[in-house]
């Protein structure tokens, strides 16, 4: 791997050290541009409908352009330079984790792909396998509702994903079963109707608190309480 200034690095899109709900660092792009995502929305009963992104995109639109930015620059580099957005990302992580780590702050070797935004492809998808292969040390989390660009994946990866990536695949509807795929699921539910792990964020001001269970493997699902 290239060593990488942090300048340098975010020339290939920005990843973020997350806030006071989400402890770890984030990397988002443009939640109108999902693929899945982008039709459910509009589907009544759906877990993207209301979606939460398009609703701070809305109050906070350099939050957009900057998603946006992210996604035209990774999309930019699986043409040209793959490796470069690669290196980006890894030196970006490392560094929030490591500047977590040195202050005592929570979220220090955990990393969330997409707080807004999801996979565009299969490429873009072991970009990211590609990080966590050089990160060992970072859990890293990938919620998505891309099954067909997760089931690709795996059709040509036999060895599955790396240990330290956990990809969710969430269920399209609330109150709707896991997925039975391959990987972890996610699903969302109303209040009593939680499916395997309940997300404990909804009764913790939306914060993750102590809890890690969506960079787990070993959750199956995660449930996560509609609001």
């Amino acid at each position: 791997m290239t060593t990488m200034t942090i300048k340098a690095a975010k020339q290939f899109g920005v990843v973020t050290k997350g806030n006071s709900k989400i402890h770890g660092s984030t990397f988002s792009t443009d939640p109108t541009a999902c693929n899945v995502g982008s039709k459910l929305v509009h589907v009544e009963g759906s877990t993207c409908s209301g979606c939460y992104a398009l609703k701070l995109a809305k109050v906070y639109p350099s939050a957009l352009q900057s998603w946006k930015n992210n996604l035209q620059l990774w999309l930019e580099a699986l043409e040209s330079d793959p490796q470069a957005w690669i290196d980006s990302m890894v030196t970006q992580i490392r560094k929030h984790s490591a500047n977590k780590q040195k202050r005592g702050l929570k979220g220090a070797g955990y990393h969330r792909w997409f707080s807004a935004g999801d996979l565009p492809s299969v490429d873009a998808l072991r970009s990211i396998v590609a990080v966590a292969k050089a990160t060992p040390e970072i859990q890293h989390w990938l919620p998505t509702r891309e099954k067909g660009i997760v089931s690709k994946y795996l059709a040509t990866n036999l060895e599955g994903f790396p240990e330290n990536l956990t990809v969710r695949l969430s269920s399209a509807m609330v109150d709707g079963e896991p997925l039975k795929v391959a990987v972890s699921t996610s699903t969302v539910h109303h209040k009593g109707a939680a499916v395997g792990y309940s997300c404990p964020a909804y009764d913790q001001d939306g914060s993750c608190g102590d809890c890690t269970a969506c960079w787990k493997k070993s959750v199956a699902n995660v449930s996560y309480k509609k609001h």
